[in-house]
C-alpha cells in the first residue's frame, strides 16, 4: 500500500522556507507512529529540513531519497532519482505498476514530502494520513487539493490545542474511491 503522510493548514501550506511553519508535538508523535517500522519516501529538500532538525535521517525507518541530483548523498539513506525508482526499491519486486500493491516488500511505504513528491504520488497512493492543522498561514509549500471524486474521508478526529500544542488539529485517513 502507497501512503501519504502530511500535515497541511486550512489553505494546504506544508512548509515555508524549508521549515514546517509550526510546532506541534502531538502531531510528530502521530507522525512517528503511523511510519516507525517502515519505508519513508521523500524529497532532497524534506530530507535536507529533517537533517537541520534531527541531524540524522528518521530513526527506525528505512530513509528513501527522491532527488535529480545524481551527485547527491546521504548517510544512512537510499538516493534515488525517480519515484519509481523509489517504489522499487521500497519492495523487493520487480516493478510495482505490475504488481498489486499488496505484493510491496513493506506492507505500507510512506511518502512524506515534499509538494512535488506529493503531486506525483498522489497519481499512484492508496491512503493519505492528513493533520489538518486548524490555521491559515503564510507558506512557500502547498499539498495538492483532494479531489472529492477519488478520495474518501474515513476517519475524522478533533484534537483541541492546548499547552504544548497551539493549534486544534483534525486527523483525517482518506481511501481512494475505486
Amino acid at each position: 500500500m502507497i501512503s501519504l503522510v502530511v500535515a497541511t493548514s486550512e489553505n494546504n501550506v506544508i512548509g515555508y522556507q524549508n521549515k514546517i511553519p509550526w510546532y506541534m508535538p502531538r502531531d510528530l508523535k502521530h507522525f512517528a507512529a503511523i511510519t516507525k517500522g517502515h519505508t519513508v519516501i521523500m524529497g532532497r529538500n524534506t530530507y535536507e529540513s529533517i537533517m537541520a532538525s534531527l541531524g540524522k535521517p528518521l530513526p527506525n525507518r528505512n530513509n528513501i531519497v527522491v532527488t535529480r541530483n545524481h551527485n547527491f548523498q546521504a548517510a544512512g539513506c537510499t538516493v534515488v532519482h525517480s519515484l519509481e525508482e523509489a517504489f522499487n526499491q521500497a519492495s523487493p519486486r520487480s516493478d510495482l505498476k505490475s504488481k498489486k500493491r499488496s505484493d510491496l516488500g513493506d506492507s505500507e511505504v510512506f511518502v512524506i514530502g515534499g509538494s512535488q513528491l506529493y503531486t506525483e504520488a498522489l497519481l499512484e497512493a492508496d491512503k493519505i494520513y492528513r493533520t489538518l492543522i486548524h490555521t491559515t498561514i503564510e507558506g512557500d509549500a502547498f499539498f495538492p487539493t483532494l479531489s472529492a471524486s477519488d478520495w474518501q474521508l474515513t476517519t475524522s478526529h478533533l484534537e483541541p490545542k492546548d499547552d504544548k500544542n497551539p493549534f486544534d488539529a483534525t486527523y483525517e485517513v482518506y481511501i481512494r474511491k475505486n
